[in-house]
């Protein structure tokens, strides 16, 4: 176990759609491919908010909810013995509630994510229970990374109590624990501003990574930011930035513009690093068609003043 870390995170704030999820597990499968971690890495998914239903179907009481979290996140080292000895032991759930939570957690583990999942039988409990925007999340995911590997898993917890939608975690064969991860913790920034801020962020676990690759050099210096407003034109830019990126940019992320955009917003994204930015008028015709012309879509990207 680690004592001491560094971390690398990324966060997106403002973004209540899901595409924010879309982008940030992306951006993350991308840069495990880079770094040549692909190969051997899966993402693993879950939502807190169907955790706290599964509990809840298991009869298990409101305020002994995260208690059941932690202990149900170690079924994999204990087992399911061990876990349903510790939820009784420590008075969180009956022994019939525990047997019937683990026998719950087992029956759905194969579950495929997809648009048109939207909900999972879980016949130990008696209950169906909704996965919230897990399947859509899956689906728009595997559109833009076609080769990515991702699991639902319904005993992914994350340790931090502020997560309150979708988590996620990269599990990779030569390491004993995730070498990143993340998750939405809307409600956390407005605790200091007085308003709500939707967000979405995660870590790589430095230490972890560079156990396992060496850092590659530096690519080109071709960065290029993808403006949008609503969330069709993000994930319409999301389906565009794999594309982008094989086309020369060494960088093309997306950045929220304001509703009408001035001389202001081109500065912050220069300030950004951004040289380019590609409007949704430029890019949105092009993301329905079957095979894009990416170079010319990079020509047509604004150039900015440094």
């Amino acid at each position: 176990r680690f004592r001491q870390f560094n971390q690398v995170d990324i966060d997106i704030l403002g973004e209540a759609s899901f595409s924010a999820e879309v982008e940030i597990i992306v951006t993350m499968w991308n840069a495990i491919g880079k770094l040549g971690l692909d190969k051997d890495s899966t993402i693993l998914l879950n939502d807190r908010r169907f955790l706290r239903e599964l509990m809840k179907a298991a009869g298990v009481a409101d305020e002994k909810h995260d208690s059941a979290f932690i202990t149900l996140d170690k079924l994999e080292k204990i087992g399911e013995e061990g876990v349903i000895k510790e939820l009784v032991g420590q008075e969180i759930a009956t022994d019939s509630q525990a047997k019937s939570l683990v026998e719950a957690v087992g029956s759905i583990a194969e579950l495929e994510l997809g648009s048109d999942v939207e909900t999972v039988q879980v016949p130990a409990l008696g209950a169906e229970l909704s996965l919230f925007d897990l399947g859509a999340i899956a689906s728009q995911v595997r559109e833009i990374a076609p080769d990515i590997k991702i699991s639902f898993t319904p005993t992914l917890v994350r340790g931090m109590g502020y997560y309150t939608g979708p988590i996620f975690e990269v599990s990779h064969t030569a390491s004993g624990s995730s070498i990143c991860g993340g998750g939405r913790y809307d409600g956390v920034v407005g605790r200091w501003l007085g308003r709500d801020v939707p967000a979405v962020g995660f870590s790589f676990g430095f230490e972890r990574i560079v156990d396992l690759v060496s850092l590659p050099e530096e690519g080109q210096q071709l960065k290029v930011a993808l403006a949008y407003q609503k969330p069709h034109e993000a994930l319409a830019a999301l389906h565009l930035r794999e594309g982008l990126l094989a086309a020369g940019a060494s960088n093309a992320g997306l950045l929220k513009a304001p509703r009408k955009m001035s001389a202001g917003f081109f500065e912050q994204a220069s300030s950004l690093g951004y040289n380019r930015v590609l409007l949704p008028s430029r890019y949105l015709e092009v993301a329905d068609q079957a095979n894009p012309d990416f170079a010319t879509l990079l020509e047509q990207a604004r150039i900015l003043e440094n």
